[in-house]
């Protein structure tokens, strides 16, 4: 949590500060919905009694800012998205999400990544531009993280929950967020890698044209997380977007 100003704090929703059910947090055996999510953040504010606050969001962090942005409007200062954001055009998902999106079938995929550690590191893969590039402490820090994560049955039930919900909120919720989101007046910092393959960089365009007060940043040779491959770069950017 970092202050931005004497009324103001910012709130991290991103990689290493995952909201309820990812990483070391607490995984209640629930539904994670979009609307789970962000009343789990509701609730964190109301006990900090922060009344309003500037949020950063990646990836699914981005989705829950700009949904909390929706529903409390009057609690969002400005929204910093990184590489993610609600859906605004209504897409089925990708073939290769299939699996997991099939109860059973998504399980035991995800079970059969605990055959080698190797190949559920490899996973990791697409969402870098170059994830070898990457300093040795980062990547055992992955290893090491996505191996345990492998290994946890909360962390694998939160992340096939999520992942459902999400194709729901694509396939079904896409033209309401759309409608909703062309009248939001909330400043909005969009932070893309142009390498990023989901979502794609067409999505953070679209949605940096489509927002009233929103202004689209790439960060070159990066994938999907920049708070690895670029950080001082997307530093940069984020003390732009929130000391708006």
């Amino acid at each position: 949590m970092a202050s931005c100003d004497r009324t103001t704090r910012g709130a991290l929703l991103g990689d290493r500060s995952r909201p309820t059910g990812f990483a070391r947090s607490d995984k209640p055996y629930t539904d994670y919905t979009p609307i789970f999510y962000v009343r789990s953040v509701l609730s964190l504010l109301d006990v900090l009694q922060v009344e309003r606050a500037v949020f950063v969001g990646h990836s699914l962090g981005a989705l829950i800012a700009q949904r909390l942005m929706l529903a409390r409007p009057q609690r969002v200062q400005a929204l910093t998205l990184i590489a993610g954001g609600l859906p605004i055009v209504r897409r089925t998902p990708p073939q290769a999400l299939f699996t997991f999106l099939t109860p059973g079938l998504g399980e035991y995929a995800y079970n059969s990544l605990r055959r080698s550690q190797d190949a559920a590191y490899e996973t990791l893969r697409p969402f870098y531009f170059d994830l070898d590039a990457l300093p040795d402490v980062e990547r055992a820090f992955l290893r090491e993280r996505v191996w345990e994560r492998v290994w946890n049955e909360g962390q694998q039930r939160a992340f096939l929950s999520t992942l459902r919900w999400m194709a729901v909120e694509q396939a079904l919720r896409a033209d309401e967020h759309a409608r909703r989101l062309a009248t939001a007046a909330t400043p909005t910092t969009i932070i893309w890698g142009p390498t990023t393959i989901s979502p794609h960089l067409a999505s953070g365009i679209a949605l940096a044209q489509h927002l009233p007060a929103a202004a689209l940043h790439t960060i070159a040779r990066c994938g999907h997380n920049p708070q690895h491959e670029r950080p001082a770069e997307l530093l940069a950017l984020l003390y732009q977007g929130v000391l708006l």
